[in-house]
């Protein structure tokens, strides 16, 4: 996964659209924010510290890339919608399942999984203004 986090995170650098970067996940994780959910995306992002920018960067890329991308038949009688369940809920649940005890507490509760992908857009922009970016700037 490492070589697909380093292509998504310079295409975001590049600015990149979001159906560019996740052009794996369904199409109805790409749609625009709210303009108040992405504020509040981009002032929860703000008020991390550097590694906690970092590690949920990385949560959530392992979240998109190994829950979000899976194609499931929406008209079984398991499915399970996750998009409208809050992010830090189902972050908490994958973070439990995979081991990698990062803190998403207080990931704010109007955020639901279907920002994920933009809330990672969030973050990674974050760190790039905090200069950051040769964490992963190793270029593919």
């Amino acid at each position: 996964m490492t070589i697909s986090f380093h292509r998504s995170y310079i295409m975001a650098r590049q600015g990149k659209q979001v159906q560019v970067i996740f052009e794996n996940i369904e199409s109805e994780y790409h749609e625009t924010l709210p303009e108040d959910i992405m504020s509040i995306c981009e002032n929860f992002a703000e008020s991390l510290s550097k590694e906690r920018l970092t590690k949920l960067l990385e949560l959530l890329y392992e979240f998109i890339m190994l829950e979000l991308a899976k194609r499931e038949n929406k008209d079984a009688e398991d499915y399970f919608d996750k998009s409208q369940y809050r992010l830090k809920d189902c972050l908490t649940a994958f973070d439990d399942l995979n081991g990698l005890n990062v803190d998403v507490h207080d990931i704010p509760t109007s955020v639901l999984s279907i920002h994920s992908l933009h809330m990672w857009i969030v973050v990674s922009k974050s760190l790039e203004s905090r200069g950051l970016e040769n964490n992963y700037e190793t270029e593919i």
